[in-house]
């Protein structure tokens, strides 16, 4: 059972080099940047909500998080963080930097930012409740993930994605720099107007209908093991060059 404390009167709060263990963490009419810093979750459950109108931040630094539960009511950033088998869950920003994120579910909603950066996922769920993210970035490797319903108008990708499944996935205007897509099953997914350039789709498996690629930079495009029929070019540039191998 989670021992509850709740935070009414403080705007922010902080927790340093501390070892919390099924904790249950609600705070209220936050503002500004509370910090959970070298600190040690395991099973706990953090909750805030802003005060109205306002802007707050929530930072976990160097630290280890195990089967615990974020709910924020805005930015939450966690940097060089171990993370396992928990749920992000935030209103606003929600930006991952450096560390391990592993057999964890990542809850979007509309018109948030995500991003990924020097990340090494492994078994991770991201499943876009909403319509379009406000900002998208993915740097990193992610290995056995499952990426649901992401829709995008701008972002940058620059990520090995292994054994993986992009499933009703929708990217526009979104730049793929220099990035491999290997052993994923991609499901009724669409690239358009992105730049595609460099880009390796490699043993993939395309169900359901082909991968629809349209007004995109394909200059310098390779897809290795995969048939010429499972893409869909529209209007794309460099599409004659693109190199298929077998």
């Amino acid at each position: 059972m989670l021992t509850p404390q709740v935070i009414r009167e403080a705007t922010s709060f902080a927790f340093n080099n501390a070892i919390l263990k099924n904790e249950k963490i609600i705070a209220y009419n936050l503002i500004g940047t509370s910090i959970i810093n070298k600190c040690n979750l395991n099973n706990c459950l953090i909750d805030t909500y802003r005060d109205h109108g306002s802007h707050s931040r929530i930072e976990v630094l160097n630290g280890k998080v195990v089967n615990s539960l974020f709910k924020i009511d805005g930015d939450l950033l966690l940097f060089e963080n171990f993370i396992e088998s928990s749920v992000l869950n935030s209103k606003g920003k929600l930006h991952i930097k450096n560390g391990v994120l592993q057999d964890s579910f990542i809850r979007l909603n509309s018109g948030i930012s995500l991003q990924l950066d020097g990340v090494e996922s492994r078994s991770i769920d991201i499943d876009n409740t909403g319509e379009r993210l406000s900002e998208f970035s993915i740097k990193g490797l992610l290995v056995d993930c499952v990426l649901r319903g992401l829709v995008t108008f701008s972002g940058i990708v620059n990520a090995i994605i292994y054994s993986s499944v992009l499933r009703s996935c929708f990217f526009e205007n979104t730049s793929f720099e220099s990035t491999v897509i290997n052993k994923c099953n991609l499901q009724r997914v669409v690239f358009m107007n992105c730049n595609l350039k460099n880009i390796t789709f490699s043993h993939c498996n395309i169900v359901e209908r082909p991968l629809v690629l349209e007004g995109c930079d394909v200059t310098g495009a390779h897809f290795l093991n995969i048939p010429k029929g499972a893409i869909n070019f529209i209007n794309c540039y460099g599409a004659e060059k693109v190199h298929f191998i077998k």
